[in-house]
């Protein structure tokens, strides 16, 4: 079932209460953070536990390291169903604001990525000319303890027109090999039209 992005807001609420627990970051923790998210997932273990979920996996490789003081990540999600395959592209960079925060910066690639061109060398081939800016979509990630990150978009400031919608919005937490990921689109009247309708994806490392 659809859900209101506002409704949504309430139930994150249980997760966002967990402030108290909030923890500053160390120098090197931004660094453990992008080497570690490094490796194959899947969701196995919830479609097993959960049929009505479809088979996913996520593939992050780090790259351009120290690029513009920051750090950088390629995130290739695929989604397989009985209806239809589907493959999205990310691009992350990945910097502190502050002794608190982590930000996500995604940007669009203008190129299409095959299985062949998941690698290194190929993106340090790769122009940074080709790459497009999303304004309004930053992540906000704060870590909290025993290493657990969460963040998400803010408010609505992440405009997309997809399927008739108005904005998207990204909710994922990071634990020691497990990522939750849930990416969703909604209406100027803040209805759901677009995203995974059970809720976020679960996914467990496979390897690095």
């Amino acid at each position: 079932m659809k859900i209101s992005y506002f409704i949504y807001i309430i139930l994150l609420f249980a997760v966002q209460t967990r402030a108290h627990a909030q923890k500053k970051l160390n120098k090197n923790d931004l660094n453990v953070l992008v080497k570690n998210l490094k490796g194959f997932y899947t969701n196995t273990n919830q479609v097993k536990a959960d049929s009505n979920y479809q088979l996913a996996s996520l593939s992050i490789l780090p790259i351009w390291p120290n690029y513009l003081n920051s750090q950088w990540t390629y995130i290739k999600l695929l989604t397989k169903s009985n209806k239809f395959d589907s493959c999205l592209n990310y691009l992350f960079q990945i910097f502190k604001a502050n002794d608190s925060l982590i930000i996500f910066q995604p940007y669009i690639l203008q190129i299409h990525l095959s299985s062949e061109n998941f690698n290194q060398n190929y993106f340090e081939k790769m122009s940074k000319n080709q790459l497009i800016k999303k304004i309004g979509c930053a992540i906000f990630f704060r870590r909290f303890k025993n290493s657990f990150y969460y963040g998400q978009t803010n408010s609505s400031d992440c405009a997309n027109n997809i399927e008739n919608g108005s904005f998207e919005s990204f909710y994922i937490g990071i634990n020691e090999n497990e990522i939750s990921w849930w990416n969703i689109g909604f209406d100027n009247k803040g209805s759901q039209v677009w995203g995974n309708d059970l809720g976020k994806y679960i996914f467990n490392k496979v390897n690095n």
